[in-house]
């Protein structure tokens, strides 16, 4: 697979695969709107930002578990 056919692939299943799982949270509505204009607004750096910021959020609801 070549670096040229990667690049896009990369560049359109990220953004998606941070939406389905942005989706499925179950956060509130105007919460979810914001992360979905972040993603959308920087198709690369927005699912990083968020896919990171979810598994903190998620270590953290653990511990208090």
């Amino acid at each position: 697979m070549t670096a040229a056919l990667l690049i896009p692939i990369v560049f359109i299943a990220l953004p998606l695969a941070a939406i389905v799982l942005l989706v499925t949270d179950g956060r509130p509505g105007s919460e979810t709107a914001l992360w979905a204009l972040v993603i959308v607004a920087a198709p690369f750096l927005g699912p990083v930002i968020y896919l990171l910021w979810r598994a903190k959020g998620k270590s953290e609801r653990k511990e208090r578990v």
